[in-house]
């Protein structure tokens, strides 16, 4: 669908400039690949990024509801694609922890 690759298209390059000019990343080390754990990023400069894309992209995910091992271009594919349909799907999260059984609870 051409419509959804310009959405994509948008949204990385909005990522891409937010991550140069608010968190200071090397375009040159910037590529659809790279992943946010790669980048070294963290929540402060993951909230940071959602909020330069939120301002631009409407019905956006943040990026704190990414695994840190999402690339670029995947992020931007989904965000995108969130755009075109208006409705934000869910992010791939990382694994949560198991809960640990309380002591004598023998499910």
């Amino acid at each position: 669908m051409p419509h959804s690759q310009d959405g994509h298209d948008r949204v990385y390059a909005l990522l891409v400039q937010a991550l140069v000019e608010r968190i200071g990343c090397v375009p040159q080390e910037l590529g659809p690949g790279r992943t946010f754990a790669e980048l070294g990023l963290d929540s402060v400069s993951m909230l940071e990024v959602s909020l330069v894309l939120a301002e631009h992209v409407p019905d956006t995910v943040t990026l704190e509801d990414f695994a840190m091992s999402t690339s670029l271009g995947e992020a931007a594919r989904i965000i995108g694609a969130a755009s075109h349909t208006g409705t934000a799907p869910s992010a791939p999260s990382a694994p949560s922890a198991p809960v640990p059984e309380e002591a004598g609870d023998s499910r």
